[in-house]
């Protein structure tokens, strides 16, 4: 962060739009590592005052992260051919992801302003260019992924219940705080990956960037964290991470790790109650399912037909028959058109996007023709019914309050 110390100008745009109107752009660096921070700043000046507050757009561009400082714009005043003009600047900090020459586009501004005769002006500052430059250090360029900051702190927590059993979920955490880059630089760190002995859910990751602008200091916290369910009995360890990193201020390569995580999964035994209270269960379940096997198989029964006669089953199985043989489907179709019948004859497109389809099977079944992509226009045919039966239940909606 030492080279923001010494700011030189890169480009140095400083134009007066009608006598009137002063703007000013400014790079801290023209040449800079990947991964540190760069400020653009941005000065607007008037002889007068802002009638309206400026509003800037922020800086948009590939492999360029822009970062909001706690000093992104402030009020200024400055000599202007020996008079003091009023405005704005406005601040944008910038960390290049790759190395190679950046284009950066400042987006234009409109200033709202009193003129020297005391009449409301309007202007609008045409977008500006800067030009940066990122490199990779000799030494850095052997690292993968790159990471370039002044300092890593690495701090990897297992938090694990007791007793730890089989079947036990704990967390781990592993939180790394970065100085002099921004944390989106730090990879995952832990794996996603089960094995017979663990079932890793997915990772969150958070990366919290936090830059002052008054320092120069770009201080990253990264915390990711994962849930790990413990499948098997014994020993189990978690390996170490490793971060390497390159050092600006030493032009060296850095290591740090965590340590090594061993845990020892126990079986939970059953207890006296627990055995008891689990034969009872048994035989209970098997004395209801002998008493009343005759009213289940009913149930079972009644429950298997209504799924067969449901729209979502007569759905799918009509589609999936007219993918295999269309004149098999004719029944099918008509069985599950009873269940939009109403909404068919309120609604006069829909209907006319029945009779269309029935055609068509018709002529599949009796003219043996089958058209294409059959099944298509029947999925398009019932979203057409869902949404006559939608806009009829609005309208009801809307009666009844």
């Amino acid at each position: 962060m030492r080279v923001l110390l010494s700011v030189f100008l890169l480009s140095f745009v400083s134009c007066t739009y009608a006598s009137t109107l002063n703007v000013t752009v400014t790079l801290s660096q023209k040449k800079q590592i990947v991964g540190q921070v760069n400020y653009i700043k941005v000065s607007v000046l008037v002889p007068t005052w802002l009638t309206k507050p400026l509003y800037f757009n922020e800086i948009d561009a590939v492999n360029l992260i822009s970062v909001n400082t706690n000093k992104s714009a402030y009020p200024i005043s400055n000599k202007v051919n020996g008079t003091t003009w009023s405005g704005v600047m406005k601040e944008y900090a910038v960390v290049p992801m790759a190395a190679g020459n950046y284009s950066i586009t400042i987006p234009a501004i409109t200033v709202h302003y009193m003129g020297e005769n005391k009449q409301n002006l309007t202007h609008k500052i045409p977008p500006q260019q800067v030009q940066i430059q990122a490199v990779i250090p000799k030494v850095a360029k052997q690292l993968v992924p790159l990471i370039i900051a002044e300092d890593i702190i690495l701090e990897d927590v297992v938090q694990a219940p007791e007793p730890l059993i089989k079947g036990s979920v704990l967390t781990r955490k592993v939180t790394v705080k970065v100085s002099g880059t921004s944390g989106l630089f730090i990879p995952p760190l832990l794996s996603d990956g089960s094995t017979p002995s663990l079932k890793r859910y997915t990772m969150s990751n958070h990366v919290d960037d936090n830059l002052n602008a008054r320092k120069g200091e770009l201080l990253s916290t990264v915390t990711q964290s994962q849930n790990i369910m413990l499948l098997q009995t014994g020993d189990s360890k978690f390996e170490n991470i490793e971060i390497r990193y390159y050092q600006p201020s030493s032009d060296s390569i850095k290591t740090v790790s965590s340590k090594k995580h061993h845990l020892v999964v126990k079986k939970a035994p059953l207890t006296k109650q627990q055995k008891w209270a689990l034969s009872l269960v048994i035989i209970s379940l098997l004395i209801i399912v002998f008493v009343s096997r005759k009213q289940l198989l009913s149930l079972y029964l009644s429950t298997l037909c209504l799924i067969k006669n449901s729209e979502w089953y007569l759905f799918h199985k009509t589609r999936k028959t007219l993918k295999q043989n269309p004149v098999d489907a004719y029944d099918l179709y008509f069985a599950w058109q009873n269940h939009w019948q109403k909404e068919i004859e309120e609604n006069s497109l829909v209907s006319q996007n029945a009779v269309l389809f029935q055609t068509a099977l018709d002529e599949a079944r009796y003219f043996n023709k089958h058209p294409d992509q059959l099944d298509k226009h029947f999925m398009q045919l019932r979203l057409r019914l869902k949404q006559a039966a939608n806009t009829n239940k609005a309208r009801l909606n809307s009666l009844n309050p």
